[in-house]
Parts: structure tokens; sequence; C-alpha cells
């Protein structure tokens, strides 16, 4: 097992906020190049991660899509698998109006992922 860290970073690219994470690992002393883990299609913002002591992360973040009627805003998560990497970004809300995504992970590498929904109110989901 290598400890280390990852870091969220919203940052401008072409015009847009996107998310992108850095990994840091103990044996070399280094960051990794940062890797986008939002899409082009509107501004990613407020990501949150958490960490689990094997080195498995959770990425959350609030993603903007085109949507009936213009943009929305939807939570997205991403997952990094220690020793395979970050798995594709995934749409985890689908109600349009969402705000103030968290997130945790236990000692077992489960992560917890919640939202408020202006519809269905407080969400809660969970990922192995």
């Amino acid at each position: 097992m290598q400890a280390g860290g990852v870091s969220p970073d919203e940052r401008d690219k072409a015009a847009r906020k996107q998310v992108f994470a850095s990994r840091w690992t103990t044996s070399d002393g280094k960051w990794s190049a940062p890797k986008q883990l939002s899409n082009d299609l509107g501004d990613a913002t407020g990501p949150r991660v958490g960490l689990d002591a094997s080195g498995n992360a959770l990425a959350v973040w609030l993603q903007a899509t085109p949507g009936p009627g213009g943009m929305r805003q939807e939570v997205w998560t991403a997952r990094y698998v220690a020793g395979d990497g970050w798995q594709a970004a995934t749409p985890r809300s689908n109600q349009g109006a969402v705000s103030a995504p968290r997130l945790a992970l236990d000692a077992r590498g489960r992560g917890f992922v919640m939202w408020r929904e202006m519809v269905r109110g407080v969400v809660f989901q969970r990922f192995e």
C-alpha cells in the first residue's frame, strides 16, 4: 500500500470551470499530473474528495449540463481505485435543481454522498 493524498482543483479551461485531481504519493514525494474529472459540457464547481486508508478516493462536484430549457446543475462523482486510477465520472442526480454535495468514506472504503434537491429534499447514495 502506498500512502498519499488526492487534491481536487477547480480550474478555468476554455472559458469553463472544470474539476481536475492530482495524486500525491509518499514513495516519490511528488504530485501526479492533473487529470480532468469533469466533462466540457458546462461549468463544474464545488469539488470535494474523500480518501480511505488504502488510497482509494471518491470525488463529487456540481456539473452544469444541457437540459430541457437550458443548462441545469447535476451531481457527478468519480472514483479513484488504488493501483488502477480514476474511473469515468458518472452523473448521480437527474432533478436539475441540486446543491451542496457532500461526501465521506468509511474505514472499509465505502463512499457516502448526499446532496439537496429542490423536489426530493436531501438525497443519499452509498458506493461499495
